[in-house]
């Protein structure tokens, strides 16, 4: 009865220590909950931003080998930057690469974030979302990039664009979106890790009046965007500029930041100028703790700890 009863004991103990190690393990290390994630840090100038992987989409995979990367090939995981996270796990996140190239409106007319074709394209809306009339619900990035429950998880934004700082042209009417671009505000708001420059220009008749360029605002394009027509960068993974949904000196003309990192408040580039994708989107962690997966540290010197 003794022996039994210290048998029983025994297995009883080890199960719980089992239990116990396995816990521990599973909340050890970094990322392995929403708790251990946090927003940017920088020191000496350098930032440094968790990121965690979330949704697919086409990037550097050639998985038919034919030489080129399109929408024949797989699609890989997408990493995301931390720009912003609170106690609850609701998070503020931009993709670390720039992930597509398209025109913010590509028509010749006044639009603002809420009517431009960009936004429709971010977020599968049809064609009486935006001025141009351009149906995107069936081939936008959201849907390419997420499965249905990604897309559940996906927190609706009040997005509010501002009016140019400088010439004060409208930034239009607030929308809801689930995915968008930054605004030049966020583009330069330290909060988020980046350098917030001040704005330099115009000289010599030019119109363009941006801030310094800095490698915080700086990301690279991918095969995939590199095989489309009118990409601006030089060659896959080589920094490229990207689009922001703030006017800049006239309603035609959107504000951008420069491969170097520079962000336009006014710039010559038309609406139907081809230029790099930068999504954002906000969801909480905790809620979609199985959805997504640590992805690592980057740093604005170049430096990469993936996982």
């Amino acid at each position: 009865m003794k022996n039994k009863f210290t048998k029983g004991l025994a297995m009883t103990l080890t199960v719980s220590l089992l239990a116990v190690s396995l816990s521990v393990m599973a909340g050890c290390g970094k990322g392995s909950a929403y708790k251990d994630i946090k927003g940017p840090v920088t020191e000496n100038e350098v930032s440094t931003w968790d990121c965690i992987w979330f949704g697919n989409y086409w990037q550097n995979t050639d998985s038919n080998g034919d030489g080129k990367v399109t929408e024949d090939d797989n699609r890989e995981p997408l990493k995301w930057r931390v720009l912003e996270i609170d106690a609850d796990g609701n998070a503020f996140l931009i993709s670390d690469k720039l992930l597509d190239i398209i025109a913010f409106n590509p028509d010749e007319i006044e639009v603002t974030w809420e009517d431009c074709t960009l936004r429709s394209f971010l977020n599968n809306y049809g064609a009486s979302a935006n001025a141009s009339g351009i149906d995107y619900s069936a081939s936008g990035f959201m849907k390419n990039a997420f499965t249905d429950e990604e897309i559940n998880a996906i927190t609706v934004s009040t997005v509010v664009t501002e009016d140019n700082p400088v010439f004060g042209t409208a930034g239009g009417n607030d929308t809801q979106d689930k995915i968008f671009c930054l605004s030049f505000e966020e583009a330069v708001n330290p909060a988020y890790g980046f350098v917030k420059n001040e704005l330099n220009g115009p000289e010599d008749g030019e119109k363009f009046i941006f801030t310094e360029e800095d490698p915080t605002r700086v990301a690279v394009s991918t095969a995939y965007e590199d095989g489309k027509e009118g990409f601006p960068g030089k060659s896959n993974m080589s920094p490229a500029a990207w689009w922001l949904r703030s006017p800049a000196n006239s309603a035609q003309y959107p504000d951008h930041v420069s491969g170097g990192g520079g962000a336009y408040v006014a710039s010559l580039h038309m609406d139907k100028y081809r230029m790099c994708i930068r999504p954002v989107l906000r969801m909480n962690l905790k809620d979609a703790s199985k959805l997504w997966k640590y992805a690592g540290t980057v740093c604005s010197d170049g430096t990469v700890n993936e996982r």
